[in-house]
This record gives C-alpha cells, structure tokens and sequence, in this order.
C-alpha cells in the first residue's frame, strides 16, 4: 500500500514531518500507511466503507498507531460538492480535541476542509493539499494560505500556511 502521489510528492510531504507532530488526514490510503509511522500522533477520516476497511485491516495487520474514522457522507454528493453533503466529515475533527502540525487534505470537500480546519491548526502549521494544480476550484483557497512548496507535476501538490 503506498500514497497515489509521485515520488516528489511523496519526498515534498515526507521532508514536512516530524517525530513529534500530530498529523490529521481527510482520505486515507497509501499516505495513512507511509506517513502515520514518522509522526507522534496521526489521525485519519475516510468516507468510503469498503476502502475504510481495507485501510483499517492494513493498519491492525502492521501494528500501526492510527485513530482511523469512517464517517460516511451525510447526503449524496454532487458536483461541486456542497458543504452539508459532507458536514460531518468535514466537522468531525473537533472530537480529536487537539490542534494538528500537519494536515494533509485529499479526500471530499477540500476547500471546506481547509477552512474548517484553521481553528484546530497550531502556530505554524502546514496544510497540504493533493491534486491542487491540477483542480482550479481548490485555488480559492489561496486567499486564506499561502503557498510554501509545491509540486506541480504529476497530479500535484501544495503546502500551505495561513496567511499572517
């Protein structure tokens, strides 16, 4: 199981991570695997059930240290995906009742998810975006963050920091 990200993608995301940062994903997978062993805390939130378990079995099967959460859509989704389609998704971290060094965003409801977030975000903490280059509707974004690195082959990526 490894991230559907590029090896630069990968690299971008792994330099960012600290033995002692607690880390928030929306959209586990391959980046759950790869990334929760080089951080303190990790914190996963998927949609789809049947990927849900596959990731969850995978993570008991190595023994890693993950919260891993199913919350399921709350209504079907559309195109644009609407913020009460996923609200408990996008919501659900505030049950962690801890602020993040690290979120990584690449699962439904990005943009939401990144504005959600903020208040959760410790000081100086990076915000990093999947497939961002490539999807202009996530670049709204870019009036709260600003960007710190990015890849923009491949299916990109950015790493954010809110704005001063």
């Amino acid at each position: 199981m490894k991230p559907w990200m590029s090896s630069q993608e990968i690299n971008l995301v792994q330099s960012c991570l600290k033995k002692d940062h607690t880390m928030l994903e929306w959209g586990s997978g391959g980046s759950t695997v790869t990334f929760s062993p080089r951080v303190k805390n990790y914190y996963s939130i998927e949609h789809v059930e049947e990927w849900y378990k596959n990731v969850d079995d995978y993570i008991k099967t190595n023994k890693l240290k993950v919260n891993n959460n199913l919350i399921k859509p709350d209504k079907p989704r559309t195109i644009p995906t609407k913020y009460e389609e996923f609200k408990t998704y996008i919501e659900f971290p505030k049950n962690f009742k801890v602020k993040f060094d690290i979120v990584l965003i690449d699962g439904r409801a990005r943009v939401q998810c990144a504005e959600y977030i903020k208040p959760f975000l410790k000081d100086n903490a990076l915000v990093i975006m999947h497939d961002f280059w490539r999807r202009k509707q996530y670049h709204s974004i870019l009036e709260t963050y600003e960007e710190v690195a990015s890849v923009v082959t491949g299916q990109s990526i950015i790493i954010l920091q809110l704005k001063k």
